[in-house]
């Protein structure tokens, strides 16, 4: 496919106030239910000790279908094109940390994918 036929396929349209403030309070809405579900970094071994973590009755299936969607949006970090990041003392306090849960040792982000998908049966099964 060249550049026109994928020109032709997609309407293109400016981003006007109007797309950034649905964009400004996607981004809220998703931000203050990842922080009410994963609290602080040590709450992350917290919300994974239970069979499900605690999740706020204002949280909707919706808002944690679209966060664990936004989530898999991270890069594989275990792929070599991103060792360069590992360099980071940043970035690897926050990416390559450790939570433990029961024997098992996840990263913060796979942490919070669990906890995410555990929400999600749990409101599924209520």
């Amino acid at each position: 496919m060249d550049e026109e036929e994928f020109l032709s396929t997609h309407t293109l349209r400016s981003f006007g106030s109007a797309d950034a403030a649905r964009a400004d309070a996607r981004a809220r809405r998703l931000t203050r239910t990842a922080l009410a579900l994963w609290g602080r970094a040590g709450d992350l071994e917290r919300q994974l000790e239970p069979p499900h973590p605690r999740v706020p009755e204002w949280i909707e299936l919706s808002d944690l279908r679209e966060l664990r969607e936004s989530l898999g949006r991270f890069p594989n970090l275990d792929e070599p094109r991103y060792a360069c990041l590992s360099s980071s003392s940043a970035f690897a306090a926050f990416w390559l940390a450790t939570v433990r849960v029961g024997g098992q040792l996840l990263t913060p982000l796979q942490a919070r994918c669990e906890i995410v998908r555990r929400a999600i049966e749990y409101l599924k099964g209520r």
